[in-house]
């Protein structure tokens, strides 16, 4: 998605809401889940484009 976007940004919360990554000019290959605990996490994934902007948000589970 880096070639269809100007810039990007992703944000990662826990399940009680605490931001535990972000990461503006994010590439796919930046974040492998870090030393965080198993659980599920939140993200949003702002992308902006030269004639629009998207967000994507959703969800991710880490297994050790």
């Amino acid at each position: 998605f880096n070639e269809a976007y100007l810039n990007t940004e992703l944000i990662v919360f826990d399940r009680w809401g605490k931001k535990v990554y972000d990461r503006k000019d994010f590439k796919s290959k930046d974040w492998d889940g870090g030393n965080l605990s198993d659980g599920t996490y939140y993200y949003i994934l702002r992308c902006h484009g030269q004639y629009s902007d998207e967000v994507f948000k959703g969800s991710v589970t880490i297994l050790h």
